[in-house]
């Protein structure tokens, strides 16, 4: 999984160099920016994982598709506030268009999931300082596999309920986030953090 890691952590960074044109920032700013991240971003997860599996177990997929419509963006700014930085999740196959990946988060992605492929090995977290404008920001990654129960909404069409096939119309008339098998990189919890 090490190694996994260190492939893309290397693509990132040099995608960062090639487009850097002055100093990095300070490296304790970096470490502190990169702990809130990934503390933001756990947060994130066991947050939304914690209501999701609620609502399997109380109602059903279909209830948890609707949850999930409503509750994952509302928990996403609260978290983004609570942090102070910019924490959402994407994802190659999005259900919600809003989520759709930008370029370095897509790059990263199909990277992730070639590599996954050809080795069968996961992607882990990853981290790069990005530079724009001369501003920094670091991007933290964090992949999202599909776990078991995931798969009644997540999975093929074919073994999806009449009622999430319909609810998904109903909520994300552009669904392109079924077909997933158990492990699959279902996506990420993207981070920026400024590091002005």
């Amino acid at each position: 999984m090490r190694t996994s890691s260190a492939i893309l952590s290397a693509f990132c960074l040099a995608c960062v160099l090639a487009c850097s044109s002055s100093p990095e920032p300070d490296s304790d700013a970096v470490d502190a920016a990169l702990a809130r991240a990934d503390a933001a971003a756990k947060a994130l997860m066991k947050s939304l994982g914690g209501a999701l599996m609620a609502t399997l177990e109380e109602g059903g997929p279909d209830a948890a598709i609707q949850v999930c419509a409503r509750i994952a963006p509302e928990r996403a700014a609260e978290i983004s506030d609570e942090f102070g930085l910019d924490i959402s999740r994407t994802a190659l196959r999005w259900r919600n268009p809003a989520n759709a990946p930008d370029e370095y988060e897509r790059a990263w992605m199909e990277a992730a999931e070639s590599h996954y492929i050809e080795t069968g090995l996961a992607p882990e977290p990853s981290s790069a300082i990005v530079e724009s404008d001369g501003a920094y920001e670091l991007r933290y990654l964090l992949p999202l596999r599909l776990a078991g129960p995931c798969l009644q909404c997540h999975g093929s069409a074919e073994d999806l309920s009449s009622e999430v096939l319909a609810t998904l119309v109903q909520h994300y008339p552009d669904d392109r986030a079924t077909g997933f098998a158990v492990g699959d990189l279902r996506g990420i919890v993207t981070v920026r953090v400024p590091l002005d």
